[in-house]
C-alpha cells in the first residue's frame, strides 16, 4: 500500500512523466518481482524505462540501471536471450558514461557473466567475471564487500567447471572479507558459509555440512527472520542433509517449515513454493519404498 500511494503522491504532484514517478513504479515492480508477481512487474518496469528514454535519455547511467532491473526479471523467468541483450546494452552505457574502471561497469559484466553462467556458457562467464574482478580490485580493493561478490560468483562457476581446488579458496576468500568487512552477522557472510556447507555435502562431509547450514539459519534468523523465503531456503538444503544423515524426522520437520514459509510469501503457485513440495514428495516416496 505505502509503494502505491507513493505513486499516487508522485504522479498528482510531478506528473507521469517524472523520473521520480519512474522510481515509485520501479520499486513496485521491485516488489512484485520478489514476490513472484512477474506479470504485473514487467509492464511496471517498461513503463519506468520508457519514462526514463524520454526525460534522462538512452545513455545516462540511471537508464541503464532500469534496464538491469528488467534484465533480472527476464533472468528469472528464463527469458534468457532478452535478458543477454538488456545485460549488454546496459554494460554498454556503463562503459560509455562511466569509463571502463567504474565499479558500476564491473557490476554490468558481473550481471552479464552470471546470466551466462546460468544458460552453461562457461567460457563466455569466465572472462567477464575476471575483468570484473580487475576492476573491482583496483577501484574498491580486495576487502571490499562488492569485490568479495564477484570472488564468490567466480568461484561458483569454476564449481560447474570442475576447477573444485580453485572454486574452495575463492569461497574461503570470499567469506573472510565479509567477516571482516560486515561482520558475522551478515546475510551475505551467511551466503558464504551456505555454499561452503553445500561442498561439505557434495563431499559427504554430513556433520561439518549441518554445522555450517545451522550457523548460517543462526545469522538469518538474526538478521532476517524466520519467516524470510532465505530462511526457508536453507531450510530445504538442511533436510536433505539431515536425510543422507538418516535423520528422517528432523529431514521432514525442515522440509515442512520451509514450505510453510514458502506459502506465506509467495502463495502455492510460485517456483520457490512447488519445488520444495515437490522434494517432499520425492522424500516420502524414498521413505516409502525403503520401508516396504
Amino acid at each position: 500500500p505505502y509503494y502505491l500511494e507513493a505513486i499516487e503522491i508522485r504522479k498528482k504532484i510531478l506528473g507521469e512523466w517524472h523520473e521520480k514517478y519512474a522510481e515509485s513504479i520501479n520499486n513496485l515492480a521491485d516488489l512484485y518481482t520478489t514476490l513472484g508477481h512477474y506479470k504485473e512487474a514487467e509492464p511496471l518496469f517498461l513503463k519506468s524505462i520508457e519514462i526514463n528514454k524520454k526525460t534522462l535519455g538512452e545513455t545516462h547511467p540511471d537508464y541503464g540501471g532500469f534496464l538491469n532491473n528488467l534484465s533480472r526479471l527476464y533472468e528469472t523467468v528464463g527469458r534468457y536471450e532478452e535478458a543477454e541483450k538488456l545485460y549488454k546494452q546496459v554494460a554498454a552505457i556503463d562503459k560509455k558514461s562511466l569509463g571502463e574502471n567504474h565499479p558500476l561497469y564491473a557490476a554490468s559484466l558481473n550481471n552479464l557473466a552470471n546470466l551466462y553462467q546460468r544458460m552453461g556458457n562457461y567460457e563466455e562467464a569466465e572472462p567477464l567475471y575476471l575483468q570484473a574482478k580487475a576492476i573491482r580490485a583496483k577501484t574498491l580493493g580486495e576487502q571490499h564487500p562488492d569485490y568479495a561478490i564477484t570472488l564468490h560468483n567466480f568461484a561458483v562457476l569454476y564449481e560447474y567447471m570442475g576447477k573444485r581446488e580453485e572454486s574452495e579458496l575463492m569461497f574461503l576468500q570470499a567469506k573472510d572479507i565479509r567477516k571482516k568487512a560486515l561482520g558475522e552477522l551478515h546475510p551475505y557472510y551467511a551466503a558464504s558459509l551456505e555454499n561452503l556447507a553445500r561442498i561439505n555435502k557434495e563431499r559427504g562431509n554430513y556433520n561439518d555440512a549441518k554445522m555450517l547450514y545451522e550457523q548460517c539459519l543462526y545469522i538469518i534468523k538474526q538478521t532476517l527472520g524466520t519467516n524470510h523465503y532465505t530462511y526457508a531456503d536453507v531450510l530445504k538444503k538442511m533436510a536433505l542433509v539431515y536425510d543422507e544423515m538418516g535423520l528422517k524426522e528432523a529431514s521432514e520437520a525442515a522440509s515442512l517449515q520451509a514450505i510453510s514459509i514458502y506459502k506465506n510469501n509467495f502463495g502455492e503457485e510460485h517456483p520457490f513454493y512447488l519445488s520444495a513440495i515437490t522434494s517432499l514428495a520425492s522424500f516420502y516416496k524414498d521413505f516409502w519404498i525403503a520401508r516396504n
